[in-house]
C-alpha cells in the first residue's frame, strides 16, 4: 500500500511536473501549476484503484502474474493519456505571453542584444540536486510509513494473530497466589 501510495500520489505526478525550489515558477501562474499537478495527483490515484480492480477481475482468467501486467499495462497507457493532454508548464497563457513556448518555467540565460549571455539562468545542478532530494524525502515517507504500519495493520486485519498475542486469561488460583 506504501509503495502503491508513493507511486501514485508522488512519483507519477512528479514525472510530468517535477517539483522545484521556491525560485523557480512565475507568480502569475500559482494557481495554474497548483491545479495542474493536483489533476495529476487525483488521475493517478483514481487510476491506480481502477488497476488494482481490473488487476482483480483479470486474475481468474489470465493468473495473479499477467493479470498484474495488464492492469500495470492498462495504468501506464491511462496516466500516460493522461499527460500527453496535459500542458507542460512553460505553456500557460501567462507565460507564453510573457516569455514564449517552453517546456518548462525553470528561468533561461539571459542575453543581450548581440547575443552575448548576460544572466546564465538557474543553474542545472542546484535543480537537478533540488528534485533528487523531495524524491528520496518522499521514499523515505512513504516507506517509513509502510514498515510502521504494516505490522499495525498486519495484526488488526488477522484476528488469529490478534488471538495469539493476546496473553491466556489467568486461572483463579494462579491470581489468588499472586
Amino acid at each position: 500500500v506504501a509503495l502503491g501510495g508513493f507511486v501514485g500520489m508522488y512519483l507519477v505526478p512528479f514525472i510530468k511536473y517535477p517539483a522545484n525550489p521556491p525560485a523557480i515558477g512565475h507568480p502569475e501562474t500559482i494557481k495554474d501549476r497548483g491545479n495542474l499537478y493536483l489533476a495529476m495527483v487525483v488521475c493517478s490515484v483514481v487510476f491506480l484503484v481502477a488497476a488494482v480492480w481490473l488487476g482483480k477481475r483479470f486474475q481468474p482468467r489470465f493468473g495473479n502474474w499477467n493479470a498484474t501486467l495488464l492492469a500495470v499495462g492498462a495504468y501506464v497507457v491511462a496516466i500516460g493519456i493522461v499527460m500527453a493532454l496535459l500542458p507542460a508548464l512553460g505553456e500557460l497563457s501567462a507565460n507564453v505571453k510573457e516569455y514564449g513556448h517552453h517546456a518548462t518555467e525553470t528561468p533561461l540565460p539571459l542575453t543581450d542584444s548581440k547575443g552575448t549571455l548576460v544572466y546564465p539562468g538557474f543553474p542545472a545542478d542546484v535543480l537537478a540536486s533540488f528534485r533528487f532530494y523531495s524524491v528520496a524525502a518522499q521514499a523515505l515517507l512513504w516507506a517509513t510509513l509502510g514498515l510502521v504500519f504494516a505490522p499495525m495493520a498486519e495484526r488488526l486485519l488477522d484476528p488469529a494473530a490478534r488471538a495469539a498475542a493476546k496473553p491466556a486469561p489467568r486461572q483463579p488460583e494462579e491470581v489468588a497466589a499472586a
